[in-house]
């Protein structure tokens, strides 16, 4: 007897090591569907995403090149006409880098040279003069012309609209300055003589064109003790004549130029066959797919708690007369139900099935299921 019962406790025991083992691998095994799962849904959305980006491509794009590039330049240089002092014996005219000394000086000479120059030939139409804006602080202004108006209409890639000497009289300024001090019985700390070289028109390049784009201005400030000449002496702008043409989008596989048309019925073809190989493969990884859960599965997961588990069912003690085999685990149920009766519930892995019972004054209810097929109860009710 003592032999027996030793050869009963390790048979249960085999059992018990194999089902834990069976559990783990099945767990794993979900595990590992739900990852590949994962990526071919990860795959396969990048897919989509990559195919429309391609699909909804121009086939023409619109590609802007520079035709010409205009380079319109201003420089300002000064001179003054000096008389003789110890700095400048001989006196005369005298180049003017900084400034001069107001007692000393008797005139201003300003130099304006101002150019357009281009990659390519181009033609020039315009008028151009120089004025002078007399400004006393903030207290009054007054314009006056240094260099009168003239037009020009030039052709070339090196176009000088103006290289000349603009003198600038003091003594005229003088006088003018000091009429309106003593008007307003207001002497200014200083002056500011504004050269402002007027310079209008267009470029003209084949059929485009831009107007000359000239905002060159310099100072000179005036007091009773010193001429000071503005630090912006030089300005320079770059104008690019632009143009838009038309260009195929193509693509290069393996050094081969291929057009985006053809790229594109290749992109819809390669994912027509994609998507159909996809679908035929996650339909069969579903088939095969532990993941969905098998009736047994879902009845043990909800009606837990309802449920006795023996290791032993002890039903084929019971007379056959008095067995019945109900058709679905509702019926089970609803007798458990009527009966306030515990459902009882065995496992025989040799079999693959999973019974449930209903034992009731002698009578025995069973319902039955598989263990591993998750397929198994469809199209029975088991609410």
């Amino acid at each position: 007897m003592k032999g027996k019962s030793n050869n009963i406790i390790n048979e249960t025991e085999v059992k018990k090591v194999s089902k834990g083992l069976k559990m783990a691998f099945k767990l794993k095994n979900k595990k590992q569907k739900k990852y590949i799962y994962s990526i071919l849904v990860g795959l396969s959305v990048l897919t989509t995403g990559l195919f429309f980006y391609i699909l909804l491509l121009p086939e023409e794009t619109t590609e802007t090149n520079t035709e010409n590039n205009i380079i319109q330049e201003t420089v300002f240089s000064f001179k003054a006409d000096v008389e003789p002092f110890v700095l400048h014996p001989e006196g005369g005219i005298i180049n003017v880098e900084n400034g001069s000394f107001t007692k000393v000086t008797n005139d201003l000479i300003v130099h304006i040279n101002s150019n357009i120059i281009s990659d390519k030939p181009i033609k020039v139409k315009g008028s151009k003069e120089v004025g002078l804006n007399l400004i006393a602080a903030d207290l009054w202004h007054k314009q006056m012309i240094l260099g009168k108006e003239d037009s020009f209409e030039l052709e070339g890639t090196s176009i000088n609209l103006m290289d000349e000497d603009y003198p600038i009289n003091l003594k005229q300024l003088v006088s003018l300055m000091n009429e309106v001090e003593e008007s307003i019985n207001i002497i200014p700390a200083n002056y500011i003589f504004e050269i402002m070289p007027m310079i209008t028109g267009k470029v003209i390049y084949n059929d485009k064109e831009i107007p000359i784009d000239h905002n060159a201005h310099t100072n000179i400030e005036y007091s009773k003790v010193q001429i000071t000449v503005g630090n912006e002496t030089s300005f320079k702008t770059t104008t690019p004549i632009l143009s838009k043409s038309p260009k195929q989008l193509v693509f290069y596989f393996f050094g081969m130029e291929v057009s985006l048309f053809l790229v594109k019925v290749a992109s819809v073809v390669i994912y027509l066959v994609l998507l159909a190989a996809g679908l035929k493969f996650i339909h069969q990884f579903k088939a095969n797919d532990p993941i969905i859960s098998s009736e047994k599965e879902k009845i043990d997961k909800k009606y837990k708690a309802r449920m006795v588990t023996v290791l032993q069912s002890g039903i084929t003690t019971i007379d056959s007369n008095k067995r019945a085999v109900v058709d679905s685990f509702s019926s089970l149920l609803k007798i458990s139900d009527e009966k306030d009766a515990l459902i009882f519930t065995f496992e025989d892995s040799d079999r693959g099935i999973k019974v449930y019972y209903v034992i009731d004054e002698g009578y025995l209810f069973i319902y039955q299921t598989s263990i591993s097929n998750p397929y198994a109860g469809r199209g029975y009710s088991h609410a």
